[in-house]
């Protein structure tokens, strides 16, 4: 009897752990579940140059994941970029405002075959070439380690390892890691190009509160560079979340970390909503 409680307690604890600890990701891929979930996510990038620029400018981002078995789910992810800025150039106001969508990505994901505190998971989809071009630029900088949304005239394929570790005391890592192909859908539009991303996250819970810290980069490697540092672009985040049954909102705020970027944009200050719609 003592160890069946015993058993039933360390389930019981490990599903709090997996429910609270690691379900809040910024930029890293979202952590599947048995439930369907839909999420929103706004990406506010604090330009440097413009003038000014509307609250509302930046990347809206709809985001579905559907299981379909007991280790694979549907995923989907619908970027909408708006621009609303303003330039003063001493003679003249010029407005830029300009809307459209990124690259549709649509994929599967494997879910962990159990609820352990430590699992891999694995994810592969495409970037169908459906970006505006207009507003394409906007994109990357708002949001340069998914760089593949907003590439335009290009299908990307996209392969994506992670690896989560939860320990007893409320703390969680995770690493992910892939390759993102980006081929050319036009002629005269380049060559097909190979990127690498790589991530560090960590994170500390405590009920349902959670905060996390993640370190994420992009390599270019078919390109050709002097210096190994001008193929990466690194960012990190700070962010905190409140973790319901329904909903998990959660604010975070990132920063470039080469001058390069970092002098363009300043910040970019993240609102992510995460709403599990077998609660509803």
């Amino acid at each position: 009897m003592l160890r069946r409680f015993t058993l039933f307690s360390a389930v019981l604890l490990l599903h709090f752990f997996f429910s609270n600890a690691v379900s809040q990701t910024m930029y890293f891929k979202n952590i599947p579940s048995d439930e369907a979930q839909i999420g929103l996510r706004f990406l506010h990038p604090n330009f440097e140059f413009p003038e000014s620029q509307s609250a509302l400018s930046g990347i809206f981002e709809l985001s579905l994941n559907i299981p379909v078995s007991e280790k694979l789910n549907i995923i989907g992810e619908l970027p909408f970029i708006n621009c609303n800025v303003k330039y003063d150039h001493s003679y003249y106001i010029d407005d830029f405002t300009e809307s459209g969508l990124g690259n549709i990505f649509i994929g599967l994901q494997t879910q962990p075959a159990e609820m352990t505190q430590s699992f891999s998971i694995l994810t592969f989809g495409l970037f169908l070439p459906t970006v505006d071009e207009k507003v394409a630029l906007w994109g990357v900088f708002s949001n340069y380690y998914e760089s593949s949304k907003y590439y335009p005239n290009s299908l990307g394929v996209y392969f994506n390892y992670a690896r989560h570790k939860i320990f007893d005391n409320g703390i969680n890592l995770g690493l992910e890691l892939g390759p993102d192909f980006r081929i050319p859908t036009k002629e005269k539009s380049g060559d097909t190009e190979l990127f690498l991303h790589y991530g560090l996250k960590a994170g500390y819970s405590i009920e349902q509160f959670n905060m996390s810290a993640e370190f994420v980069g992009t390599a270019i490697i078919t390109e050709d560079y002097d210096n190994f540092s001008d193929r990466l672009m690194n960012a990190i985040s700070f962010g905190a979340a409140w973790k319901e049954k329904l909903v998990t909102p959660q604010l975070f705020y990132s920063v470039y970390l080469k001058d390069s970027m970092s002098d363009i944009v300043g910040g970019v200050l993240g609102l992510k909503v995460t709403v599990s719609l077998d609660q509803l």
